[in-house]
């Protein structure tokens, strides 16, 4: 757990909605860079990165962080889903709010 804190606090600082509805970080390479999915634009990676740092997420702070990359979410989502199909068979997300990480996604993505 100390491990886990000390990786998270590196990134940058989270906001009062993230704090407040805190879950476990996950410390992932960018999917735009090697050895990340593919297809993905510029905007959807950024998107991504954010998506994948945890676990589940209320849909109120991804549409916040959906429109600060200059995606819309739903297409966002459908968009990384697509990607993880093509690349593991399974989609990257379940339910609609709250969101939730795939975990067998996030493990494979660990590797």
């Amino acid at each position: 757990m100390a491990r886990m804190s000390s990786e998270t606090s590196s990134s940058s600082a989270p906001s009062q909605a993230e704090v407040a509805n805190a879950a476990p970080e996950v410390a992932l390479p960018p999917l735009d860079s090697p050895g990340g999915l593919p297809g993905l634009d510029s905007m959807h990676a950024a998107f991504s990165r954010h998506l994948l740092s945890r676990a589940s997420w209320q849909r109120s702070e991804l549409e916040f962080i959906a429109r600060d990359a200059g995606v819309m979410l739903d297409g966002a989502l459908e968009r990384l889903n697509e990607a993880c199909f093509d690349a593991f068979d399974m989609p990257c997300t379940e339910g609609d709010d709250p969101i939730d990480i795939n975990p067998d996604i996030l493990e494979r993505l660990a590797q």
